[in-house]
């Protein structure tokens, strides 16, 4: 079974948004890594991405371009993942991420 997710780099200018993993998470255990999760049934990628930026950074996507898409697969914690990686810029004039 593949478990679809998705991931987002968002850059500001040089940098870019990471978010670090908990202490006790199953994989990946306190490395810093992009914003994403899980599909949704019937979601597609960009959709996904857009609402994982918004549920775990309370960013709106009207404020995001999105610059790239890249599907790729990897197996972490004796699972198949199908990781669908997104580009976006963080679209701002005085805000701040």
């Amino acid at each position: 079974m593949t478990i679809p997710r998705t991931l987002c780099f968002i850059t500001h200018g040089s940098d870019v948004l990471l978010m670090k993993r908990g202490e006790h998470t199953r994989i990946f255990p306190g490395r810093y890594n992009g914003i994403g999760g899980h599909l949704e049934r019937d979601e597609d990628p960009l959709t996904g991405a857009l609402r994982e930026i918004t549920e775990e950074n309370r960013i709106t996507h009207n404020r995001f371009t999105a610059t790239g898409n890249y599907k790729c697969g990897c197996r972490a914690g004796g699972r198949n993942y199908a990781v669908h990686v997104h580009g976006s810029c963080f679209i701002a004039g005085r805000d701040r991420l």
